[in-house]
């Protein structure tokens, strides 16, 4: 052991993890074809991913790969394959990816090490991994700045749940591991602000699994779904007190949507949703966190104030349409 790392156990220990979880890492790039007013030209992207399984399947961005004409993995020793895409959630901005290795390579494959997203808190510290801008195998270092924030997907869905950390992500780290100190993937870097610094998302690892599981079973992800628009409300005090309301705050039904869960359930606009299975609900992105860990065809039971009155209604959840995910 250096001396240096005698006298700087912080820098030994993210040392050691990025050198765990480097070995899971992959550089993504993708060929995809641009229109220009010239005409059609063949252009290449890059992005990261980090290894599921032994079985040769990688984990990426779904935006990576999104409408590629050829998708390349290069893992952490140099070694390149020519990857299928087996299953895409563009709601979740997830895909998983295969790679069909010799029996000889399969044993020198890294699965990365995943960790229990819930877990963990803001102030954790941990590390980014990827190729940002093309630049392969680089490392950064921050904390988890904060838990249970909302985004847009590229494909115009909301993410909620996300990670946010001010390790340094850039184009090229989408679909790369974000780990602790430990060597466990807790999220997959999906997105930055570029107005800003220091205000990365990533994917929670209990998320992925939940629908890399999916894909790779069946190739889709079913998410469950109430079929409502919504925005957050102040709730009248009076009622607070009266009613003996769960919270100070919900979301106001803007929208139901024909035909939808909400709808066959008698959930009208105007409605104000407080609470969803008596979990206090504040915000949409509050709802549909806690329908993240439900299973289509459960039901949920809605507390709401409806004419000043407050009643119950029970829906029964159905998959999101495809159509609804752009």
């Amino acid at each position: 052991m250096s001396t240096l790392q005698r006298h700087d156990p912080f820098s030994a220990a993210i040392e050691a993890a990025a050198d765990e979880v480097g070995k899971s890492l992959v550089h993504v790039s993708v060929s995809v074809l641009a229109r220009t007013p010239a005409g059609i030209h063949r252009g290449e992207a890059f992005g990261s991913g980090v290894v599921w399984d032994a079985r040769g399947h990688i984990v990426t961005n779904a935006h990576v790969v999104n409408g590629a004409q050829e998708v390349r993995v290069t893992l952490a020793d140099g070694r390149s394959y020519i990857a299928e895409i087996v299953g895409m959630d563009t709601a979740y901005d997830l895909a998983v990816l295969r790679i069909r290795a010799g029996q000889g390579d399969r044993v020198s494959l890294y699965p990365a090490r995943l960790g229990d997203s819930d877990r963990v808190r803001p102030g954790k510290v941990v590390i980014a991994l990827g190729s940002p801008l093309g630049l392969e195998k680089t490392v950064t270092m921050g904390v988890i700045s904060a838990r249970d924030r909302s985004l847009i997907s590229p494909s115009g869905y909301p993410l909620d749940g996300l990670l946010q950390t001010d390790a340094a992500i850039n184009p090229g780290n989408s679909g790369g591991p974000l780990a602790t100190l430990e060597g466990e993937v807790i999220g997959i870097n999906t997105a930055m602000l570029r107005t800003a610094q220091g205000l990365g998302f990533a994917i929670p690892s209990n998320l992925v699994r939940s629908v890399v599981e999916q894909l790779l079973s069946r190739g889709r992800a079913a998410h469950p779904w109430l079929g409502i628009s919504g925005e957050p409300h102040v709730v009248d005090p009076v009622w607070v007190q009266v009613f003996g309301l769960p919270a100070d705050r919900g979301v106001l039904v803007t929208r139901v949507y024909p035909d939808s869960p909400a709808w066959r359930a008698g959930v009208q606009p105007g409605d104000l949703i407080l609470a969803v299975d008596d979990a206090a609900v504040r915000t949409p992105g509050d709802i549909r966190r806690r329908l993240a860990g439900r299973q289509v065809g459960e039901s949920v039971r809605l507390l709401l104030v409806r004419d000043g009155k407050v009643v119950t209604d029970t829906v029964r959840l159905e998959e999101l349409p495809p159509a609804l995910v752009a």
